[in-house]
C-alpha cells in the first residue's frame, strides 16, 4: 500500500490532464491579442524614396574538434567525419537608418542560447537583435551543444558555452562584413511549385504546400543574392552516419552560387512540419540529398532569370512577443507532463513571431516547426490583401510543432504527441495571430 501511495503521488507531482480550454478563453489569449492589436513588441520600419542598401556575407562554423549532431530526435556522439561545411549566412538592409538582417544558421534550429548570448544592439552594426529575421536550414546533421537543461543534453548533446559563444561571433562577424558590403539594392520575389520533392509525411496524399519561395536582391554592381525556402525536411540523410552535413539545402545553395547567376544564396527552413523529402530514384542518404537540392535549383534558376526587381519603398521588422499558455507535453490522449516539470527539464520559453515587411512581401518567423498545411488557411487573406506571404520555421524561439487542430486528436505521430509541446487548438491561435500580422504590418 505504501509503495502504491508513493507511486499515485509521484504521478500525481509528475503529471496533470491536458487542458482543453479553447484558446481563445484562456488567460495569455488577451494580453498577447492586445500587444498584437496596439502594435507593441520592438519595430523598426522606413518608407519613402530613399534607397535601400544591402549586403551579404557567410562564416564558417564548422567545427574544428569532434562535438555532437543535434537531429533526429536525439543528439548523437561526435561526428567521424565532415561531408560538407556549415555557415552562417547573414543579408543585410538597411533604409532611412532602419537596419535588419535575415539570419541563418546550418543547424537543426537557430539557437535560442546564442540569441540570448547576444547583446541587444549587436557591437558596431547597430542592429537590434528583435530585428533580426532569424532562421535554421534545419540540416538534422549540423553540429550541437548548444542548447542548456536536461532535454536539451538529450537533444543536442552536452552543453558547450565555448560553442554559443562561438556562434554568436560568428553572427556579429558575417553582419559586419555584410554591413560593409552594403549598396543600393532592388529586390523582387518570386515562387513556383515544384511537387517532385516533397510528400505528406504524416497522411498518404496528405496535402502540402510545395512552393519554393525565392527573394531575389540585386545590387548596383549587378550581384544577385536569394534567399531560398521550402518545405520538405532536411532528412534525406542517414542518422545512422556520423558526419557533418547540410542535407539538401547544402545542394541546392551551392548548386544557385554555381550557376554563375547567383553569387550568394541563403536556406531558411519554411513550413517543415507535416512535410518530408521525396524522390523516386534509387538511393537515400546524400545521393538523395542531392538530386532534391540541384532539382529545386534547376526549378529556381527559370524563375529567378524572369523574377524583376524593383526599388523597395517599404521596409520594416516587428518582433511581437507571444504568449502560449502553460507546456503541455503530452504522454497519453489526455495526460500531460506539468508545466512546472516541463520547464525543469526544457528550461523556461522565450518565444516570439518575427514579420519583416519588404514593399507587399510579408515574411513570418515563426518559433517551431511550422506546417505547411496551413498555409492554406493564410494564402487567401494575403491575396485579399494583395500581399505576398513567406513562412519560416525556427526564428530563435523553440516550442516544438504546430500543425492544424484536427490532427491533434486523430494522428498519433511524433510531432503530434511527443513534440507538441504546447498542446490543443494552437494551429487556430497561430493562424489568428499570423492573419492579424499580416493585417496590421
Amino acid at each position: 500500500m505504501l509503495i502504491m501511495a508513493l507511486v499515485l503521488g509521484l504521478g500525481l507531482l509528475l503529471f496533470t490532464s491536458v487542458d482543453i480550454t479553447p484558446y481563445r478563453q484562456t488567460a495569455y489569449y488577451q494580453p498577447t491579442m492586445a500587444r498584437l492589436s496596439s502594435g507593441s513588441g520592438s519595430m523598426a520600419s522606413a518608407q519613402g524614396t530613399g534607397p535601400l542598401l544591402a549586403g551579404w556575407a557567410k562564416v564558417n562554423i564548422t567545427p574544428a574538434q569532434s562535438s555532437p549532431l543535434a537531429g533526429y530526435g536525439i543528439s548523437r556522439s561526435g561526428f567521424q567525419q565532415i561531408h560538407d561545411s556549415l555557415y552562417i549566412r547573414v543579408i543585410y538592409l538597411e533604409k532611412d537608418q532602419a537596419r535588419m538582417a535575415i539570419v541563418s544558421a546550418d543547424l537543426a534550429v537557430f539557437p535560442p542560447a546564442v540569441v540570448a548570448a547576444l547583446p541587444e544592439v549587436l557591437a558596431g552594426s547597430g542592429v537590434a537583435k528583435q530585428h533580426i529575421y532569424w532562421v535554421a536550414t534545419h540540416t538534422h546533421n549540423g553540429t550541437g551543444g548548444w542548447a542548456e537543461h536536461p532535454a536539451g543534453y538529450l537533444l543536442a548533446g552536452k552543453y558547450d558555452k565555448k560553442m554559443v559563444d562561438g556562434l554568436a561571433q560568428a553572427v556579429t562577424v558575417a553582419l559586419g562584413r555584410a554591413q560593409q558590403l552594403a549598396s543600393p539594392a532592388q529586390i523582387g520575389y518570386g515562387e513556383v511549385a515544384v511537387p517532385a520533392f516533397v510528400h505528406h509525411r504524416l497522411l498518404d496524399g496528405g496535402r502540402v504546400d510545395a512552393g519554393l519561395r525565392l527573394l531575389k536582391i540585386v545590387v548596383q554592381s549587378g550581384q544577385t543574392a536569394v534567399f531560398a525556402a521550402y518545405q520538405a525536411h532536411p532528412t534525406c540523410t542517414d542518422p545512422t552516419v556520423l558526419e557533418v552535413g547540410r542535407d539538401y539545402p547544402g545542394y541546392l545553395v551551392d548548386a544557385l552560387e554555381q550557376s554563375g547567376k547567383v553569387e550568394f544564396a541563403m536556406f531558411g527552413a519554411g513550413m517543415v512540419a507535416s512535410h518530408a523529402p521525396h524522390w523516386d530514384g534509387p538511393g537515400e542518404g546524400y545521393p538523395m540529398a542531392k538530386r532534391v537540392g540541384e532539382g529545386l535549383a534547376q526549378a529556381a534558376l527559370p524563375c529567378l532569370d524572369t523574377l524583376s526587381t524593383a526599388q523597395v519603398k517599404s521596409l520594416g521588422i516587428w518582433h511581437l512577443p507571444v504568449d502560449l499558455g502553460e507546456a503541455q507535453l503530452r504522454i497519453t490522449d489526455r495526460i500531460r507532463v506539468r508545466s512546472s516539470v516541463f520547464d525543469a527539464l526544457f528550461g523556461q520559453r522565450d518565444l516570439w513571431i518575427n514579420v519583416l515587411k519588404i514593399n507587399g512581401l510579408r515574411l513570418i518567423g515563426t518559433p517551431c516547426d511550422f506546417s505547411g498545411v496551413l498555409m492554406a488557411e493564410l494564402a487567401p487573406l494575403a491575396q485579399r490583401m494583395h500581399k505576398e506571404l513567406l513562412i519560416t520555421s525556427f526564428n530563435g524561439g523553440y516550442t516544438g510543432y504546430i500543425t492544424p487542430d484536427h490532427y491533434y486528436n486523430t494522428l498519433h505521430a511524433p510531432e503530434i504527441r511527443e513534440m507538441n509541446w504546447v498542446g490543443p487548438g494552437k494551429g487556430g491561435y497561430f493562424l489568428e495571430m499570423i492573419e492579424s500580422m499580416i493585417e496590421k504590418f
